[in-house]
């Protein structure tokens, strides 16, 4: 997959997470410095989180990271902090780092083993 800068890339996943025909939707992409190695959005058997890590084509995600959004009704970030069984996954990958949106239109990152 491409290189993209930070901006880009919540563009694309606004676009991507506007495919969730769920109430709250999300988007989430795994990343190795600028490269996006694989996207996903949420439905209603899975998380964006899960969706994007089973997208990956590649074999060893420890050490990647992935970033998360929300949008609301009007396409604005809103929270997006994943959930207890997402962290959980993502930490049994060995997911680096997770970015994510907050209702305040920031993002956010966290380690995720302190998570």
């Amino acid at each position: 997959m491409p290189r993209v800068k930070r901006v880009d890339l919540i563009t694309d996943l606004t676009q991507l997470a506007q495919k969730s025909t769920l109430q709250f939707r999300h988007s989430a992409c795994v990343f190795e410095g600028r490269r996006v190695l694989s996207k996903g959005y949420n439905t209603q058997s899975l998380h964006a989180e899960v969706s994007a890590m089973w997208n990956s084509n590649v074999k060893a995600l420890k050490g990647k990271d992935i970033q998360v959004i929300r949008i609301g009704a009007n396409n604005e970030l809103r929270n997006s902090r994943p959930c207890n069984l997402c962290i959980a996954k993502l930490k049994e990958k060995g997911i680096r780092k997770v970015y994510y949106s907050t209702d305040y239109g920031y993002i956010e990152c966290e380690w995720v083993g302190e998570m």
